[in-house]
């Protein structure tokens, strides 16, 4: 048994196509469902711990392939830029989806990182399990439709404060990848922290370690690479933080009510230069 104290364990050891687990984390869920192509229902801590001793699961739900059936289709009209717009969407769709199961057409060639803040924007308003990126075959189907006014709105309602300056720079939920590590690594250059604020990449140890030129120029900057945690559930409040800043529709979704903190939703890049200097 492997510690892995991370919301995106695929990064650890990403789950054979078609194979059948029990995760627990409901971001993970959907996106080892959606994108992985693995077969998940939603557990809770001491059903998935029960499966990873005895090594089965139900047979059930999401675990059936009529339990993966498309339910709905979901036509998007906007044009999504970046992570933070993909959550926005999320956050949406899932306060009107609920359970169902969404065939999504309109998002032209996302990435993977952009899947994981959908991902789990989708999973904190609603209980979907999965999504399609494929129209289904079935012609008699519930239809929705969302356009850039519906995305701009969850934006907006996700931001609690306009004016105050965050206290808190927040990057990192779900974790980072590699990749995004190394990526506000480059954002930075050569800059440092301003004043009076913290900047916050949250993590796995495993990606940590995989990045370590990265982690040291974050933190020769100023900023922090804190792994196995999240700002989400941490106790930010006793700090004195009373704004966050963050790219993450998820976080933006709980820090109110967990950090008791006001939000600032913004794509990555804006969040960087209200952290650093230049």
């Amino acid at each position: 048994m492997t510690q892995s104290l991370t919301c995106t364990p695929y990064y650890l050891q990403k789950p054979r196509q078609g194979s059948h687990v029990a995760w627990a984390e409901s971001s993970a869920v959907v996106y080892a469902n959606s994108v992985l192509g693995a077969w998940t229902n939603r557990e809770g801590g001491p059903s998935a711990l029960a499966a990873a001793i005895i090594g089965k699961t139900p047979e059930y739900g999401i675990h059936k392939v009529e339990g993966r059936e498309p339910n709905v289709l979901v036509s998007v009209k906007a044009k999504l830029r970046n992570k933070t717009e993909y959550g926005a969407l999320g956050i949406c769709l899932g306060k009107v989806l609920g359970d169902k199961i969404p065939a999504i057409s309109g998002l032209h060639d996302p990435s993977k990182e952009k899947l994981k803040q959908f991902s789990a924007a989708l999973a904190t308003t609603g209980m979907t399990n999965m999504f399609h990126l494929k129209k289904p075959r079935v012609k008699k189907i519930d239809k929705i439709s969302i356009d850039v006014k519906d995305v701009k709105q969850t934006m907006a309602e996700l931001s609690t404060t306009a004016t105050r300056e965050p206290d808190l720079v927040f990057i990192g939920c779900p974790h980072c990848s590699e990749k995004e590590v190394n990526q506000i690594a480059d954002l930075i250059g050569g800059r440092k922290m301003k004043p009076g604020k913290e900047f916050w990449v949250c993590t796995s140890e495993y990606v940590k370690k995989k990045c370590g030129n990265s982690v040291k120029r974050i933190e020769h900057s100023g900023g922090h690479v804190l792994a196995g945690v999240c700002t989400v559930v941490s106790w930010t409040e006793t700090l004195g933080i009373k704004t966050i800043m963050t790219d993450s529709a998820k976080t933006a979704h709980y820090a109110p009510t967990l950090n008791k903190a006001d939000v600032i939703l913004a794509p990555l890049k804006e969040c960087m230069k209200k952290a650093f200097k230049g």
